[in-house]
């Protein structure tokens, strides 16, 4: 997990290379941006390798199960017995359709993050995981607005630490309340990606 690097922050700063005094800092302001973008997006932006693993998942609905977001996907087996078995099938890829379709949502690249049942099987609609998905998880790539809010993020939080309690200010401008809510830029940038907000099915 790295939506942006200490270098990116330091640049955005206007920090020189070779100043390292405030490196450890702003590393750790980094770290703690990316888990609030990935808390507020409810969701995770790392890129994704190469190998194709398999997980699981519970689905109440038996033509629609959500799953974590993914690049690909090779295999859909389910288990409607419920006894590990995986014997529903076996499906093949007519069977199934990945969704968002062309990997489009809102004009935007996106990984897939559900699968649709399309032909003569169906999911088993249950509490456990009777459902059973291979891909290769993750994004292809971090987006640029998540990058540019983790930047944002990072050095806001870098610069609280001015701010412990809350107030900032001086004689020109007196005592000031420094805001706890999230960045109105920083949360525009990140609406797109929030959990739930990106189209199911969107067409190209």
């Amino acid at each position: 997990m790295t939506y942006a690097t200490t270098a990116q922050v330091k640049a955005a700063l206007a920090l020189g290379v070779s100043d390292t005094t405030d490196d450890a800092q702003i590393a750790a302001a980094l770290a703690a941006a990316e888990q609030m973008v990935e808390g507020y997006c409810g969701r995770s932006f790392t890129v994704a390798g190469t190998a194709a693993t398999a997980r699981v998942y519970a689905t109440p609905a038996a033509d629609l199960v959500f799953i974590d977001d993914c690049t690909a996907i090779t295999l859909v087996e389910t288990d409607p017995s419920a006894d590990d078995s995986w014997d529903g099938g076996p499906w093949t890829s007519s069977d199934w359709q990945a969704e968002p379709l062309n990997g489009l949502s809102g004009g935007r690249s996106v990984p897939y993050d559900c699968v649709r049942a399309v032909g003569d099987y169906y999911f088993p609609p249950a509490n456990r995981a009777c459902v059973r998905v291979t891909a290769t998880w993750g994004w292809a790539a971090v987006p640029d607005a998540v990058e540019q809010a983790t930047i944002q993020t990072a050095i806001r939080l870098w610069k609280r630490l001015d701010t412990p309690l809350g107030f900032g200010g001086g004689p020109d401008t007196g005592l000031l309340y420094v805001s706890r809510q999230i960045d109105g830029d920083v949360a525009q940038l990140l609406q797109p990606y929030r959990k739930g907000t990106m189209a199911v099915g969107g067409i190209a």
